[in-house]
């Protein structure tokens, strides 16, 4: 058995397995200069991957309570966060939702939720 990274352009060898399916979300937000597939190969076969992406990540919305109803502080920190996205070319976020009222917001804003349950990993000792 052997590992390797593939290049961008071998990622269509991952056609057929599970990250082919989530691959074409998260090309669409990372950046591809950081971006990296390791793959182990049997016998040239690849049998087991795992993606590593850097992509631009949104946290920490928050509006003080008495400014929740009326609206105009969410709007003002909506457009201000959208037009300091795309004049930095980042049309396209990742963010969570921590609550159902975030949910439903992210939703009307037309946010997807993926499907898993992220997690914090401290890879060094």
């Amino acid at each position: 058995m052997t590992r390797r990274m593939l290049t961008a352009g071998e990622f269509g060898q991952l056609i057929g397995t599970p990250f082919a399916d989530e691959l074409p979300q998260l090309a669409a937000i990372a950046d591809p200069a950081a971006t990296r597939v390791l793959v182990v190969e049997d016998g040239g076969e690849i049998v087991a991957h795992w993606g590593v992406f850097r992509m631009p990540h949104l946290e920490g919305a928050w509006v003080r309570p008495d400014h929740r109803a009326r609206g105009a502080a969410f709007r003002h920190l909506l457009g201000g966060m959208r037009a300091l996205l795309l004049s930095q070319g980042t049309p396209t976020v990742y963010t969570g939702a921590d609550t159902p009222d975030v949910a439903d917001m992210l939703t009307r804003l037309g946010a997807a939720p993926l499907a898993m349950i992220p997690y914090i990993w401290t890879v060094a000792p």
